[in-house]
């Protein structure tokens, strides 16, 4: 649940390019007691009424940074089916599949 506010308040911060995997590593406490990483790899992002697009990667970009723009203030804009991986310390080979719960924010 925090990881979801933490999310939510970043994500309100800023409506043009995020970066989804700089906003998970933001979200660890100051005092947490080892190195774990999470990086995006894929997720659903629905803005408004547009249509729903599939993002390859952590960056929302092109079309979906047009939809977010352009909609007005109270839009919703959800995340679904998000895909990451998660592993300890520096060495990425031992990642595994992250969950990422679905979550929805309202455009300021």
């Amino acid at each position: 649940m925090t990881i979801l506010l933490v999310l939510t308040s970043l994500i309100l911060i800023s409506i043009a390019v995020w970066q989804l995997t700089k906003i998970l590593e933001l979200s660890k406490p100051a005092d947490f007691d080892y190195e774990f990483n999470v990086e995006v790899t894929r997720f659903i992002i629905s803005v408004g009424i547009n249509q729903a697009l599939t993002i390859e990667g952590n960056f929302i970009e092109g079309l979906a940074e047009d939809y977010i723009r352009q909609a007005p203030p109270g839009t919703p804009i959800v995340f679904s089916s998000i895909e990451a991986i998660g592993w300890e310390g520096t060495d990425r080979s031992e990642a595994f599949k992250y969950n990422v719960n679905d979550f929805t924010i309202r455009k300021q």
